[in-house]
C-alpha cells in the first residue's frame, strides 16, 4: 500500500513524534523531507513505512 500527498505540519509533527527523530529521510537522496514537499509513503513488510520525495519515487523505474 502507497500514499501521496503533500507534507502538512500536522503529519510531519505526527511522524516525528510516532518515530521519535528530529527529521525524515527521503529513501532515496537521503535528503531531509519538509513541510510542503510531494512526499510518497510506501508501507513495508514489517508494518512501518518508508517516505519518498515524489520526484525520487518516480526516478527509481525505468520507462520503457
Amino acid at each position: 500500500m502507497q500514499r501521496t500527498y503533500i507534507m502538512s505540519d500536522r503529519i510531519y509533527k505526527r511522524i516525528l513524534r510516532q518515530r521519535k527523530a528530529d527529521k525524515i529521510l527521503c529513501e532515496r537522496c537521503k535528503r531531509e523531507i519538509k513541510i510542503g514537499d510531494k512526499v510518497l509513503a510506501k508501507l513495508t513488510s514489517g508494518g512501518k513505512f518508508k517516505y519518498y520525495h515524489l520526484d525520487c519515487w518516480h526516478k527509481l523505474f525505468i520507462e520503457i
